[in-house]
């Protein structure tokens, strides 16, 4: 089952686009996508839609990049 989670990851060059892949780094199978993503100070921030395993991890390859990332909350409940 996937969900949408609000996640933080260090600058890169280029921001990932709408529907780019994300993977577990050591799986050749997607476990999700970027919604969307901006700039924030030092960071970039994504809205992704993930299965719940793999929001508990602490890297994702993300559109081809290895990326550390953060667990935001999101500014909503359900």
């Amino acid at each position: 089952k996937r969900h949408m989670y609000w996640i933080s990851i260090p600058h890169r060059d280029s921001l990932p686009g709408p529907g780019a892949p994300c993977y577990l780094a050591d799986s050749a199978q997607s476990i999700g996508n970027v919604v969307t993503a901006v700039r924030n100070g030092e960071n970039d921030e994504l809205l992704v839609v993930l299965t719940d395993e793999a929001i508990s991890s602490a890297h994702l390859v993300i559109d081809g990049v290895r990326s550390e990332i953060t667990k935001n909350d999101l500014p909503y409940s359900i």
